[in-house]
C-alpha cells in the first residue's frame, strides 16, 4: 500500500509504503524531511506513538477516562493505522492510494503544477470510478507530452540567448579601449 503525505497547505511531503500494515520504506521530499523527518527516524527505532484509553468506573459511581501512550513497531500490522492517527493529531494529511492511481500521481509530479492544484487533481482522481480513470490517464499523458515540448522549447531558447549574450560580451571586450 502506498500512502501519500501532505501538510495543511496541500504540499506533498512524501510517501510511505507498507505491506499488510507494516513499514516497507519511506520516501520524503525536502518539505517532508523538515516536517516529519525526525519523527520518521524515531518511528523506525522506537515505533509510532499511539494513544489508547481506558474508562474506569469507581465504586462510588464516578467515571474516569485514562489515556496512555503505546508505541507501535514499524514491523507491526497496526503501523499504518498508528501513522494515520499520529498524522491527524499533527494536522497533517495521509491518503492511501489505490494501484491504478499511482502511475497518474507520478505523472502529476512531473507536471509544472502548484502544490494545491496537484493535490486537488489527486483527490478528484481518487473519487473517480475506476471505469473512468482512462480519461484521466489520457489527459495526463497529453499534458505531460505538451509540458515536455514546452520545456524543450524553453531550453532551446535559453541556449540561444546564452550564445547571443556570450557573443555580445566577447565583442564588447574586443572593442573596449585599453587602459
Amino acid at each position: 500500500m502506498v500512502t501519500l503525505l501532505f501538510d495543511q497547505k496541500a504540499a506533498y511531503l512524501g510517501e510511505l509504503v507498507t505491506r499488510d500494515g507494516a513499514l516497507r520504506h519511506f520516501v520524503l521530499t525536502q518539505a517532508g524531511e523538515r516536517a516529519v523527518g525526525g519523527h520518521v527516524l524515531q518511528w523506525q527505532t522506537r515505533g509510532v506513538p499511539f494513544y489508547k484509553g481506558i474508562a474506569k468506573h469507581g465504586d462510588d459511581g464516578s467515571n474516569e477516562f485514562v489515556t496512555y501512550r503505546e508505541y507501535v513497531s514499524a514491523r507491526d500490522v497496526a503501523f499504518l493505522k498508528a501513522v494515520h492517527g499520529w498524522l491527524t493529531t499533527q494536522g497533517l494529511q495521509a491518503y492511501d492510494i489505490d494501484e491504478p492511481i499511482l502511475p497518474m500521481w507520478e505523472r502529476l509530479l512531473r507536471l509544472p503544477l502548484e502544490p494545491a492544484e496537484r493535490f486537488r487533481f489527486l483527490i478528484a482522481m481518487m473519487r473517480t470510478p475506476v471505469s473512468r480513470l482512462t480519461a484521466w490517464q489520457e489527459l495526463l499523458e497529453t499534458a505531460e507530452r505538451t509540458s515536455q515540448v514546452e520545456r524543450a522549447k524553453t531550453q532551446e531558447t535559453l541556449a540561444k540567448l546564452k550564445t547571443t549574450v556570450s557573443k555580445h560580451l566577447l565583442h564588447a571586450f574586443e572593442h573596449e579601449p585599453k587602459i
